[in-house]
């Protein structure tokens, strides 16, 4: 998912290459993305399904991995996949995927512009071994216009895909990518604000987050029927809106609620998680950077029960910047992972209790990975309890090894690092002479986990290639 991308990988190739002679990281900052798998259960598009377990945003929780045929330890890519677990499959990059439970995987793809801040973007599907569906919209793939640097996709039941982002309509694709003129109003839904994330819930209802930064700011959540209209059962006339910021009776700041990404939890709740502003007294300063969740009852109603402050659960990173992805466990915990500042060599990863009251951090409460330069796209959880974290990393030192690549992490259900997976917990994906950047990140129904994103070789002028790699997990 790419939340908070500017330019995403479309100047790729120049950014880097200047970056290079440089010697220093390319100022673009990747705002994560957690896939929601669908269902591909021969429903009709938008049909209510039986509520699966929640463990990632009200995805259904992967099928056990177990040992599958010819699989690899955990931490190694998938020979089978592509050409030796690495598929490249257009130019351009990945933006966003999800997994059907049939294996294929759809994927969002960034390519051009076609006209000012709207990219030239299509939708498609690839089949479990990294090829391209020729089958799926037109010859392969589906046109999206997206105005701005932020997209989403998420599945419903029978496989229909919402796509959504910035300040461009949210659109439904039927699950073999033709548009569908049934959903919304004449086929769209209109924005409100700029379009942050997109969700399904197992009834195949739509989450619409977005933000309206015009003071006063705010954050808006929309919830519609599966077919795109507004759902009156939620907030007002389907809509909620939380004020930014939060005052006290003298006018002074308090906080702000996050707005980087909503999900489903267990008994319906609603999250919203992010980072957010907090100026307490228990905070020691006036932080711009702490790790936030807000939960909402079922109908929109902020659950004031939860959290340190009413209806949010806030804890400082003691640095600058703040979390950037979110999954929400089955016992109603959640997991936030982040950068401490907008680009340095620590990611955090904390759980929050089920009450928000208090939270747990990972691995000594940093995760350093030894380089000047990191960005974390997406975190997710598996049936283990087991939490992965994607993005790229800039291991610096001479010219031919210091672009970005992509980088997993798998933690253990206590948060620390995982020693079973990769080498002490954490995998570097593609070889030092290739610059990467990891957008997006899905598990797979055999067991693995697909990563998405785009790369340059060094020291070619060719547009950017839109990469898929699978790992073991």
């Amino acid at each position: 998912m790419n939340r908070n991308l500017p330019a995403a990988l479309l100047a790729l190739t120049f950014t880097l290459a200047a970056c290079n002679q440089a010697n220093t990281p390319p100022s673009t900052e990747q705002s994560p993305a957690v896939q929601r798998p669908g269902t591909d259960n021969g429903q009709q598009p938008g049909a209510s399904s039986p509520t699966p377990p929640v463990t990632d945003g009200g995805a259904q929780n992967p099928p056990p991995s177990g040992q599958q045929p010819n699989r690899g330890p955990a931490g190694t890519l998938d020979s089978s996949f592509g050409s030796g677990g690495i598929a490249r499959v257009a130019s351009g990059g990945i933006d966003d995927l999800a997994i059907q439970p049939s294996g294929k995987i759809v994927a969002l793809i960034a390519e051009g512009f076609t006209g000012p801040d709207v990219y030239r973007k299509y939708l498609a599907r690839f089949n479990p071994d990294g090829s391209r569906d020729a089958s799926f919209g037109n010859a392969g793939q589906a046109p999206v216009a997206v105005k701005g640097d932020r997209d989403e996709l998420a599945l419903q039941a029978g496989g229909a895909i919402i796509v959504g982002g910035g300040t461009a309509p949210i659109v439904r694709f039927t699950p073999d990518g033709q548009q569908d003129p049934s959903f919304g109003n004449g086929g769209t839904i209109p924005p409100d604000g700029d379009t942050y994330h997109v969700a399904v819930q197992p009834d195949g209802k739509v989450l619409v987050l977005s933000v309206r930064p015009n003071p006063p700011s705010s954050v808006v959540l929309r919830r519609f029927t599966p077919d795109g209209q507004p759902d009156s059962s939620f907030g007002s006339g389907g809509r909620v809106t939380l004020s930014n910021p939060q005052t006290d009776a003298s006018g002074e700041t308090r906080w702000s609620y996050p707005y980087a990404e909503v999900e489903v939890g267990p008994g319906g709740k609603i999250f919203i998680g992010g980072h957010c502003s907090v100026a307490e007294a228990r905070f020691n300063y006036y932080s711009n950077g702490a790790f936030c969740v807000a939960r909402l009852e079922s109908n929109g109603q902020l659950d004031t029960s939860y959290g340190n402050l009413p209806g949010l659960a806030a804890y400082e990173t003691g640095k600058y910047h703040g979390a950037r992805s979110m999954a929400v466990m089955t016992d109603g915990r959640v997991v936030l992972a982040g950068g401490v500042n907008i680009y340095g060599s620590e990611w955090r990863v904390i759980r929050v209790s089920s009450d928000g009251k208090s939270h747990q951090s990972f691995a000594a409460t940093y995760v350093s990975m030894g380089t000047p330069t990191t960005v974390l796209s997406e975190v997710l959880v598996d049936e283990n309890g087991r939490t992965i974290v994607t993005g790229s990393y800039y291991r610096g030192g001479s010219d031919a090894e210091y672009g970005p690549r992509f980088v997993i992490v798998r933690f253990s259900p206590d948060g620390t690092l995982d020693d079973g997976f990769g080498n002490g917990g954490k995998l570097d994906v593609l070889p030092s002479s290739t610059y990467a950047h990891a957008y997006s990140a899905a598990f797979t129904g055999d067991g693995a986990i697909v990563v998405g994103g785009g790369i340059v070789k060094e020291g070619e002028s060719t547009a950017p290639t839109a990469v898929l790699v699978k790992v073991w997990r």
